[in-house]
């Protein structure tokens, strides 16, 4: 489950100066190093929603480091798997080349966790955003990841008047994202489906976008095998929508949604785009070709 990072107050929905304007126009992009598709343990008996785990200091929670299992062992509680946000953290590592395993990463962070930006230690029972784990690995592992640069964009709490999606302010959210994807960056996204008009929001879900056109997106999902039937790297593919820009109050905003949770993007629940955590890696020579421009402005500045 994806955290909220934004709250629904219908009290502050936008009213449409002009008519919504759904974007069309942006070509399909695919990553250069392939695809990474990190799915949640779900062989034993459990499912895509819960493990077990051996519960130590009997607090009902699953502890970092606490041994945990898809199947059902004696004595071990039961709790849900919250750790999509993770799974598609992992993806975005090996796909940026900093990983040779995504999944052994995963293994890892889920068994003995990961800061949030409160100093909380979060599992695979802890809901939570990509940029977490993506901050963590990157602060363990600082010469690898020197040229690393890790962007993060969240939507506001207005929601647009009558369809309750939340805007974006001044951000055009597929935009920012196929920018990254034609830059050779790495891309997840965080959604909440939307119950109804008045903005109101379940638990979140994340997953690691791969490409997009005019009306759909494609991803890989650590909630689905899916994207396994004809080898590691097939992609679940959804119907989205973006429309904007709707001018209020001296600010564009855009509204981003997809059929992800019903398969019908004309009816509720649909997914509610609200959270993209963006990552590069510029090759050294791009890094050293900056700061010989940086150092040349200098100097003719002194001059």
């Amino acid at each position: 489950m994806l955290i909220a990072v934004f709250l629904a107050n219908p009290s502050l929905a936008i009213s449409a100066g002009q008519s919504e304007v759904v974007i069309t126009s942006y070509s399909l992009t695919n990553p250069t190093l392939g695809y990474s598709d990190v799915d949640k343990s779900h062989n034993g008996t459990g499912s895509w929603s819960s493990n077990y785990y051996n519960d130590l200091n009997s607090n009902d929670k699953h502890d970092p480091g606490e041994p945990f299992s898809d199947s059902t062992q004696t004595g071990w509680k039961q709790a849900a798997d919250n750790s999509c946000w993770l799974a598609s953290a992992c993806n975005m590592l090996k796909q940026a080349g900093l990983v040779a395993s995504a999944e052994s990463l995963y293994a890892d962070y889920a068994m003995n966790g990961v800061p949030d930006k409160a100093g909380n230690t979060l599992t695979w029972d802890d809901g939570g955003l990509q940029e977490y784990a993506i901050n963590y690995f990157k602060n363990q592992n600082p010469q690898l990841c020197a040229n690393l640069q890790i962007q993060t964009f969240v939507g506001t709490n207005y929601i647009f008047t009558g369809n309750g999606v939340f805007a974006w302010e001044d951000i055009n959210p597929l935009l920012t994202v196929e920018t990254y994807l034609a830059q050779g960056g790495q891309v997840g996204i965080g959604m909440w489906p939307l119950m109804n008009s008045t903005g109101e929001h379940l638990g979140g879900h994340a997953l690691t976008m791969q490409e997009l056109d005019a009306t759909t997106f494609s991803c890989t999902d650590s909630d689905r095998d899916s994207d396994y039937i004809n080898g590691a790297g097939d992609l679940n593919t959804y119907s989205d929508i973006c429309f904007g820009p709707i001018s209020s109050g001296g600010h564009n905003y855009y509204g981003w949604y997809n059929d992800f949770y019903n398969g019908n993007i004309n009816y509720y629940p649909v997914g509610d785009f609200g959270y993209i955590c963006a990552i590069t890696v510029p090759e050294p020579a791009t890094v050293l070709l900056m700061f010989a421009a940086i150092g040349l402005m200098r100097a003719k500045h002194r001059a």
